[in-house]
């Protein structure tokens, strides 16, 4: 049913890049080089439209695209498998649908298991393949492409509905910490930066007279001698709005004056100092309860409340007030810091302490409203996906049969 083709780009005969991607095969600019250098695409594969392009490296790595359908002439990766459908005998559409089943079922990557995490050419031709008449395999096709079409638009709402209510989580957020929760509040001019107004009866002061800045040198390793502990790391903060006592800590150890300096304290604020980008530093998750025997990890700070509401600062650091400006602060130029001297002399609004818990109270009110609706249409997304996948693969079966299939158009 398929004829295997490998067509080099010697002398660049053919400049249109395209590139397989998760939303199917598209145009890649040529000065997209990826640390490729430009003399590399006349070792490029040329693809013909109606050829199916495979990508079986790295099966390990289950989010990538695996299989897509050429629309144009176009070059790509020598490391693709590129099969041309044998005319009058495969409809290319149906083709692709079936190997999408296959990939959608993992079946690629239960054939690489093993030390094998590639496959070729022969492991795909080897693979049984179904198919009906060339008239039901385009009856199959139109059915695929119509009805795919409609569950992804679904999908795509959903998940712009995810954006909204994100942009309106953080939007709850920053205006309350920032502006208060009462609309008739006299403002007055903060003076500060980035900050604006802010109500007439707030202070605003340096963060470090209000809480104690500690950088944690606690390290993943575990030294003979020192006393055991559980450590709260890197990703515990930042997957994480709090930091509660069922989490899985790792076990290492730490000197009997880290623990008594980094053991996590009700009220806490724990902010990753460290990162890959500056959009990462100062992500910040709550301590709700004293955790006797875990202590603060490497590449953290903790933020100890002294004379301000914990909650309330883990939410000043969840503003795009406290974001923005530590994504300034934070030098480096592979690797992002925030200095403890950048912490303690940032500028935050305090409210009185009745207040903070008002809005500390509403914030978490309404982000718990919010979160609901979020994981509502995440759920949605996971049931249209799944059944995306069963469509596919109850067609190219051919449980379902569509060979008196007709578009509805709604009205």
């Amino acid at each position: 049913g398929f004829i295997r083709r490998k067509e080099v780009n010697s002398g660049m005969k053919c400049e249109n890049r395209l590139s397989l991607t998760l939303n199917g095969v598209l145009p890649r600019s040529l000065d997209d080089l990826d640390g490729l250098q430009a003399s590399e695409f006349e070792t490029y594969q040329i693809f013909q439209r109606d050829d199916l392009v495979f990508k079986l490296i790295d099966l390990q790595n289950i989010k990538t695209s695996r299989v897509g359908l050429v629309h144009e002439e176009g070059i790509m990766s020598p490391a693709y498998i590129r099969l041309e459908p044998i005319q009058n005998k495969i409809f290319p559409s149906f083709a692709y649908w079936f190997f999408t089943d296959l990939y959608k079922r993992e079946v690629f990557n239960k054939l690489g298991e093993g030390v094998r995490q590639t496959l070729g050419a022969e492991d795909l031709l080897v693979i049984p393949f179904f198919f009906p008449s060339i008239e039901e395999q385009k009856s199959i096709s139109i059915f695929l492409n119509y009805e795919t079409s409609k569950i992804d638009k679904l999908i795509l709402e959903q998940e712009s509905l995810i954006d909204l209510l994100k942009e309106k989580r953080q939007a709850v957020i920053s205006n309350a910490v920032t502006k208060g929760i009462d609309p008739k509040a006299k403002m007055k001019e903060s003076e500060v930066e980035w900050l604006d107004k802010v109500p007439q009866h707030w202070d605003v002061k340096k963060l470090k007279f209000v809480v104690d800045v500690m950088a944690s040198n606690v390290d993943k390793k575990t030294i003979d001698g020192d006393v055991p502990c559980l450590l709260c790391n890197y990703t515990d903060v930042y997957y994480n709005e709090q930091i509660k006592e069922d989490m899985e800590f790792m076990s290492a150890t730490a000197t009997p004056e880290q623990i008594k300096k980094f053991t996590l304290k009700q009220g806490d604020v724990i902010i990753t100092k460290d990162s890959e980008s500056p959009d990462d530093i100062a992500i910040a998750a709550y301590v709700p309860m004293d955790l006797i025997g875990v202590v603060c990890g490497y590449h953290l700070s903790i933020i100890r409340a002294t004379k301000i509401n914990g909650m309330f600062v883990k939410r000043l650091f969840d503003s795009n007030y406290l974001k923005s400006k530590f994504a300034t602060l934070a030098n480096g130029l592979t690797r992002y810091g925030l200095g403890q001297h950048s912490i303690n002399n940032v500028y935050i609004p305090i409210p009185p302490d009745e207040e903070q818990q008002q809005i500390v109270e509403f914030i978490n009110k309404t982000c718990n409203e919010i979160d609901d609706l979020i994981n509502k249409s995440k759920i949605a997304i996971n049931l249209l996906a799944e059944r995306r996948s069963a469509l596919i693969s109850e067609s190219v079966t051919g449980q379902i049969d569509v060979r008196n299939y007709q578009i509805k158009e709604v009205a």
